[in-house]
């Protein structure tokens, strides 16, 4: 009808027995249930046949078929076809139920991959395992000691990892204005720190790990250096292809800084307090030394005094 219809109590009564129903509902002369009334005088329908149909996703539809010229009595034969056509429907309701579902669950991913504050790369390491496949064919199986013989492969898989999307907060992390700058490719972003952490996502995969944290050194496109924190994760059902994975960047790069403030000002007061300490220690050696020739005069001036009363004593 593409309006909305009240639910009156009639209509309300209709739906429970359709649902409580394994089967078609008829509805009409000769039949247990009637039109409902108001649904009757509104738009003529005379007789009716439906039942419920269930989609293995969502709720139940209902689905039925009316007779307005006359009071139809609905045949076996109309009740089987009814039958039928609603197993089918509810087939092609399921896969388009489906789509919908994943439509709309793949617009909210996209609205929160894009808008994230967070840098958000969505990368396709399947070269890689390919490289892995072919070095594991070799005889490697240490790959982190093979990688210490040979950095060169380090930049070999990264030049093979393919981006397939970033988000916005990526541009702004590495000062690109359009993606397309970045999907040139990793190494581009990369600082000898970089290489490091991705060495060691390398080993990671090798060795069936799925997920790793580690703090690592980025650059912008015009080479200024940022702080970040890397997490790094196979998307579930990609852990045998590598062919999702995503890696997220936060930007530390002024946590990092007021770090370093905090310790320069820190080694700073010790410097301040040791110097302190030292001038204290000079000062205190100084009273002690004054003290000492203190004491020892007036020592002397005791020995004087008592030599004088001794001579006048003897006089």
């Amino acid at each position: 009808m593409g309006t909305p219809y009240p639910m009156d109590e009639e209509v309300a009564k209709l739906y429970r027995v359709v649902l409580a129903t394994n089967g078609p509902v008829k509805l009409g002369p000769g039949a247990e249930e009637l039109v409902p009334v108001q649904v009757a005088k509104d738009f003529g329908w005379r007789s009716q046949i439906c039942e419920a149909i269930h989609p293995k996703i969502g709720k139940p539809w209902m689905f039925g078929l009316h007779q307005c010229s006359y009071a139809r009595v609905w045949t076996e034969e109309e009740e089987r076809i009814l039958q039928e056509i609603g197993r089918r429907l509810a087939d092609t309701m399921t896969g388009l139920l489906m789509y919908r579902d994943l439509h709309e669950s793949e617009e909210r991913y996209r609205m929160v991959f894009e808008n994230s504050p967070v840098s958000i790369w969505e990368e396709d390491f399947s070269a890689v395992k390919a490289i892995f496949d072919d070095l594991k064919n070799q005889g490697v199986t240490d790959i982190e000691q093979y990688l210490t013989k040979h950095p060169e492969t380090v930049l070999h898989c990264a030049e093979q990892v393919k981006i397939i999307d970033i988000n916005q907060a990526t541009l702004a992390l590495h000062g690109a204005a359009t993606k397309e700058e970045l999907f040139a490719g990793l190494v581009n972003t990369f600082t000898p720190e970089s290489f490091e952490t991705f060495r060691k996502e390398l080993v990671c995969l090798w060795n069936g790990g799925t997920n790793m944290t580690q703090d690592a050194v980025v650059k912008t496109l015009t080479g200024e250096p940022r702080q970040v924190t890397v997490y790094f994760s196979i998307c579930p059902g990609t852990e045998q292809t590598f062919s999702k994975i995503l890696v997220s960047l936060i930007d530390i790069t002024e946590r990092h800084q007021a770090e370093e403030q905090i310790m320069a000002l820190n080694e700073q007061l010790e410097n301040r307090v040791r110097e302190r300490t030292a001038e204290l220690a000079a000062k205190n050696t100084e009273l002690e030394r004054m003290n000492k020739i203190f004491i020892g005069r007036e020592l002397r001036m005791i020995d004087l005094k008592k030599r004088i009363r001794e001579l006048e004593t003897e006089t």
